[in-house]
């Protein structure tokens, strides 16, 4: 399979078409080889508008919705993001190539190591993955001038939010409060002084849950 091809069919026709309009956006996406942190039996998929189940509960979010979410975060040279759940690395590759720094919490071990050889083969040198089970792990490294949530949370994570660059920080993740219904991608905003973040609905993505924030059952992340 020509997957430089597909990748470019990919930018063409999915992001640009999409309203994903960022030029670096496109390039990052345009570059960084979605296929190569896929399962090799899934890789022919690498570049379907689907998501994709990588194992262990994780799904790689189809890239429309990918692209879209991290043009609403507008990430900068100077920033420090958390990519939160990034299962086998695609996401923090991609942001990596836009910001600064890429802080990369994913608690599976199988998931976490993948993604660490996947960022060494590719060079990229500006991701430090979190060797931690809970969020309260990365509290250690904010606050954050951006975070990337890689699923459906049934509500606004406040521990998320609360590391969070104030007046400057932003946060992007799909709610979906009704496990029955389609999600909306949100951009979460901290404002000075205040502990309940501003959130601001974008667009409807039906992606699965990111299970530590899934609707009923409890998780420690």
């Amino acid at each position: 399979m020509d997957f430089d091809a597909a990748r470019q069919a990919m930018v063409d026709c999915q992001l640009a078409t999409n309203n994903v309009l960022s030029e670096r956006v496109l390039q990052a996406m345009g570059t960084i080889p979605r296929e190569v942190f896929l399962p090799e039996g899934k890789r022919a998929s690498a570049y379907l508008d689907e998501d994709i189940l990588i194992g262990e509960g994780r799904y790689m979010m189809e890239p429309m919705v990918i692209g879209r979410m991290i043009q609403a975060l507008e990430p900068r040279p100077t920033d420090i993001a958390l990519d939160v759940g990034g299962g086998s690395g695609y996401s923090a590759a991609v942001l990596s190539t836009m910001v600064e720094t890429v802080i990369a919490l994913e608690p599976h071990d199988m998931l976490r190591q993948y993604a660490v050889k996947m960022w060494s083969d590719l060079d990229l040198c500006n991701i430090a993955d979190i060797d931690g089970d809970s969020i309260e792990t990365a509290v250690r490294n904010g606050p954050y001038d951006i975070i990337f949530v890689n699923g459906a949370v049934h509500e606004v994570p406040k521990l998320l939010t609360m590391q969070l660059r104030e007046e400057t920080g932003r946060m992007v993740c799909v709610l979906r409060e009704n496990p029955k219904g389609s999600g909306k991608v949100v951009l979460v905003e901290r404002a000075p002084g205040h502990d309940d973040p501003c959130v601001f609905p974008l667009f409807d993505a039906n992606v699965p849950y990111l299970y530590e924030f899934a609707p009923k059952e409890h998780f420690s992340f």
